[in-house]
């Protein structure tokens, strides 16, 4: 289980819920202290969530590990993995960005000076018209 994205697998489960059961209230205290489940103890989620150890212990299992401790193995795998993927600086190249960004504006400028000059109000009614353009 060393490659699964438990990050991941929690938001589906939590993002696909149609109400808030016990399972959604353990998955998303899951996710809200993932930063902290290194040194948090299971004792410290149940009381901070109203829910029993067992429950987080049921889900857990339910969702494939064997204990609290592999859980939060997998946990701290799948941040650093999502850290060192979506962090990491040669993972951006800026300047591959800007000057897309900048081909892109250039060649938008360039259409806009096909457009007719009487055609800006009625251009501009008919944008202003859509919630989302």
């Amino acid at each position: 289980m060393k490659d699964r994205n438990v990050i991941h697998d929690l938001l589906t489960l939590v993002n696909s819920a149609t109400r808030e059961t016990n399972e959604i209230v353990i998955a998303r205290a899951l996710l809200e202290n993932r930063a902290d489940l290194a040194h948090l103890s299971m004792d410290v989620l149940s009381k901070k969530y109203y829910v029993s150890q067992a429950s987080i212990t049921r889900f857990i299992k339910k969702i494939g590990f064997e204990d609290f401790r592999s859980f939060k193995e997998a946990m701290i795998n799948s941040q650093e993995f999502l850290r060192n993927r979506y962090e990491s600086p040669s993972y951006i190249d800026t300047s591959q960005v800007i000057s897309t960004i900048n081909d892109e504006f250039v060649r938008v400028l360039q259409e806009m000076k096909t457009i007719p000059p009487e055609m800006y109000d009625s251009l501009a009614e008919l944008i202003s018209s859509y919630d989302r353009v």
